[in-house]
């Protein structure tokens, strides 16, 4: 997968930064290691293994795929 986006909001929390990126897919919450410093407004590419992200629904439920 590969998404083009811009950092909404930075948040480290401990030894990992949660980010939320807009992209044209929507808002994604994406985990990154602590010293990476975005803050918002800074232009990103998402780049990660289907097999390495975690799919939710639209009730917060997680999703199985196949």
């Amino acid at each position: 997968m590969r998404l083009s986006g811009e950092v909404l909001v930075s948040e480290r929390l401990g030894a990992e930064r949660t980010v939320h990126v807009r992209t044209g897919a929507g808002v994604l919450a994406v985990r990154v290691d602590a010293g990476i410093h975005l803050t918002p407004g800074d232009p990103v590419v998402l780049r990660a293994p289907t097999s390495a992200l975690t799919f939710f629904g639209p009730g917060g439920d997680r999703l199985d795929l196949p």
